[in-house]
């Protein structure tokens, strides 16, 4: 199970294949669900990892991420654009979900 440390600088340990990977939650564009596996797009690239995206939502600081999509959470900093039905994000534009619609353009104004 990751592993999210407060530091100046927030790391969640993820485990990549065999290998543990310190990861900066200020690096990262978005998390996709994939059943049982998730994929991190991140500015060094993306990481394949066994986790369910509902544990992430729970690990991650809900002030710096946003669930839009049954299949996604966002970085709020990252987001470029968004209108009524998806955001912008490093080029890609990810769907916002009927369920979270709401919730996100209420917190996005924060």
């Amino acid at each position: 199970m990751p592993t999210f440390e407060e530091q100046n600088e927030q790391f969640i340990t993820m485990k990549v294949g065999k290998e543990n990977k310190q990861v900066n939650i200020n690096n990262i564009y978005f998390i996709e669900g994939l059943k049982d596996y998730i994929k991190i797009a991140t500015t060094e690239g993306i990481l394949v990892v066994y986790e369910r995206l509902r544990t992430m939502e729970n690990i991650l600081p809900e002030s710096l991420f946003f669930r839009i999509h049954k299949s996604f959470i966002v970085a709020k900093e990252q987001i470029t654009n968004w209108n009524a039905n998806s955001v912008t994000i490093n080029n890609r534009d990810i769907p916002i979900g009927r369920t979270y619609k709401n919730d996100f353009l209420e917190r996005v104004k924060d």
